[in-house]
């Protein structure tokens, strides 16, 4: 059994993915936080908001709502708007 502990190359995605959601957070206007922080706090409420018990964790919550966001191509900056 292989087990490599390598940073280097392709297998440190996680670096390069990191940077990915910083450029992706810094983008988005303050709503789409808003509306983020919104659905995690139903989350909790639900008992749904840890992944490790079969809930959905930040990282996949925040990438749903861009990709949602981008998909129906929504003007960001009218989410939350009353």
């Amino acid at each position: 059994m292989d087990i490599s502990l390598n940073t280097n190359g392709l297998y440190n995605s996680g670096v390069i993915n990191t940077s990915f959601m910083k450029e992706v957070f810094e983008k988005q206007p303050k709503k789409v936080m808003e509306c983020f922080k919104i659905i995690k706090h139903i989350l909790h409420i639900a008992n749904l908001h840890e992944g490790y018990k079969g809930g959905v964790n930040s990282y996949s919550l925040f990438t749903m709502l861009i990709c949602f966001i981008e998909e129906k191509q929504i003007d960001a900056n009218k989410i939350l708007h009353a």
